[in-house]
């Protein structure tokens, strides 16, 4: 059986239908011609050099035959594969159609090697043509094919992917896989229509070399990571010889810099918090003055204590501390905190102690769930570390007891954040005696109820309340502090919203305490105490609201 050979042929020119011609235009057109005939006889001899490059510039035929599976997925005028199609180097085969030859394609289970060329020589090269981005979606099944193979580590030069590893066009991939079987005229032809093509053949030429040397797929694999260790080694012998280690003027410049941008963020939160104080207590001129201190205690008090601490710690310098710490070991890239054991690990995320800045603090980071689909994985996570954010930072305004927020990694999502010292509001009432379980429970409801009031008042709603997401700071009563904004929602909150915030927390102390009524109790009166005309509003809502879930509990 003959070969099927591709040629490069010039396209013929498209002439509008002659028109009618004048008898003088022939005439003049004759001599031109006359003319021109001349002057080649002169100027060119049979046989001569430029004949031959021209001719055979024009026509150059390939050892086999050149296809392409087209998904239609690129853009027509920048495509590869499109140009080499309108230069009549290679043939389209259609999506389904079987193609006798070797497929360089991504579904491949082995490399390409110098072995394949008898197999290649005789029934063809074929490459696919995708977008590199609707690759995991290409209904790659389409491609029929005896043989599928991979190309081993190349680096692209076209416009679009320049300098990136394996991201090739499939004008590159075709040029490649002729290169490696032996055929490196045929590479060189088939990239001259493009202004990069030399260039790709250049840039990946040492690797191409190492490729064509080999015969197996797994020599080929074995040259192709011999290649990359030693570039490896190569880059960081570079780096060690440039990256000198600073002057010590340089380390007493970069701690001054910190120490500065340190003590200005806390002069910045200082003042803030001053402010947000003052606006707190100027929203009513009712307000007593108890409530002013109140809100004076927990929005500036922290901030002016933190204040105070760090140059009580610049004063004193801590020599002990600060060599007994061992940073180089400990520090993580990126933040400067050091892992301890992990403190709790839920279903949305893990709680993991650690040191951030010489200070005790607390890692939250939300991991990614296998079964939900990943775009809406990080959406979600994105979402509740945000609105997890948002909600500790209204609390705070508002005169709750919060966390304080020491840093925030929005890719990770993590969050580090104050180490509350004390127990669970749901270990604290574990271990309360029955002599004074009661009265405890009451005031403890008391407590709460009045600060999921505030909440409610400043349109936040919690979402997610239970005695786990609750620590009373250093096992004071008085200081409850919120935890888990995650679920948490805020603007303008109805009745019904709060109703259910109530609701659920009701539910969560009644299925985990015993004897839970002095608790709820004391919860409806703290809340009530706040603002009666909120707790009539919401009194009803939550009414409607055990109706509906004892309704749903009959019927199942």
């Amino acid at each position: 059986m003959g070969k099927s050979k591709n040629r490069v042929v010039k396209p013929k020119r498209r002439d509008k239908p002659p028109r009618q011609k004048d008898v003088e235009e022939e005439k003049e057109e004759e001599e031109v011609e006359d003319s021109e005939d001349a002057d080649d006889e002169s100027t060119s001899e049979p046989g001569s050099d430029e004949d031959a490059t021209s001719s055979e510039e024009e026509e150059y035929d390939f050892p086999f035959r050149l296809a392409m599976y087209d998904f239609n997925q690129c853009d027509p005028k920048r495509c590869s594969g499109r140009k080499l199609l309108r230069a009549d180097l290679i043939t389209e085969v259609k999506l389904g159609q079987r193609f006798p030859g070797l497929v360089l394609s991504p579904t491949g289970k082995y490399t390409l090697a110098p072995r394949d060329r008898p197999f290649v020589e005789q029934h063809g090269l074929c490459v696919v043509d995708c977008s590199w981005k609707e690759v995991e979606r290409t209904p790659l099944h389409k491609v029929k094919a005896p043989e599928h193979r991979l190309l081993p580590y190349l680096v692209a030069a076209n416009s679009v992917n320049y300098g990136k590893p394996c991201h090739l066009t499939c004008a590159e991939a075709m040029a490649a896989g002729l290169y490696i079987l032996g055929f490196r005229e045929a590479a060189h032809r088939l990239m001259k229509p493009f202004t990069w093509g030399e260039h790709f053949i250049e840039l990946n030429k040492e690797l191409l070399e190492l490729y064509a040397a080999c015969n197996t797929p797994e020599e080929v694999i074995k040259a192709q990571n011999e290649y990359l260790e030693r570039i490896d080694k190569e880059r960081e012998e570079h780096s060690r010889d440039i990256d000198l280690p600073p002057s010590s003027s340089e380390e007493e410049e970069t701690e001054e810099e910190a120490e500065f941008l340190f003590v200005l963020v806390l002069v910045i939160h200082l003042v803030d918090s001053l402010i947000n104080s003052v606006f707190f207590c100027s929203l009513n001129s009712k307000i007593s003055d108890f409530k002013r201190f109140s809100a004076i205690e927990y929005i500036f008090l922290p901030s002016f204590v933190q204040f105070a601490s760090y140059w009580l710690f610049r004063s004193l310098k801590m020599p002990e501390i600060e060599e007994e710490m061992d940073f180089e070991t400990t520090t993580e890239e990126g933040f400067g905190y050091e892992l301890n054991d992990i403190l709790y690990q839920g279903a949305e995320a893990k709680v993991t102690k650690c040191v951030w800045l010489g200070r005790e603090a607390v890692i939250k980071e939300r991991f990614s769930k296998g079964y939900r689909h990943p775009t809406l994985d990080t959406r979600l996570n994105k979402a509740r570390t945000k609105q997890e954010i948002r909600g500790m930072w209204k609390a705070r305004q508002l005169g709750v007891l919060v966390p304080t927020v020491y840093f925030i990694d929005a890719e990770k999502n993590q969050l580090i954040l104050e180490y509350i010292k004390g127990p669970t509001a749901k270990y604290w009432i574990s271990q309360l005696s029955s002599d004074e379980y009661d009265e405890k429970m009451r005031e403890f409801g008391a407590v709460l109820g009045a600060n999921l009031a505030k909440l409610h008042l400043g349109g936040l709603v919690h979402g997610d309340l239970t005695t786990s997401n609750m620590i009373l700071k250093n096992g004071e009563l008085s200081r409850l502090t919120f935890i888990d904004f995650g679920l948490s929602s805020q603007g303008k909150v109805t009745p019904e919203e709060k109703g259910v915030d109530l609701y659920v927390l009701e539910r969560a102390v009644v299925s985990t305490h015993e004897n839970s009524k002095a608790l709820l109790e004391g919860l409806m009166e703290g809340y009530k105490k706040v603002n009666e005309k909120q707790f009539t509003a919401v009194e009803k809502k939550l009414e409607e609201i055990r109706l509906r879930g004892r309704k749903r509990e009959m019927i199942g």
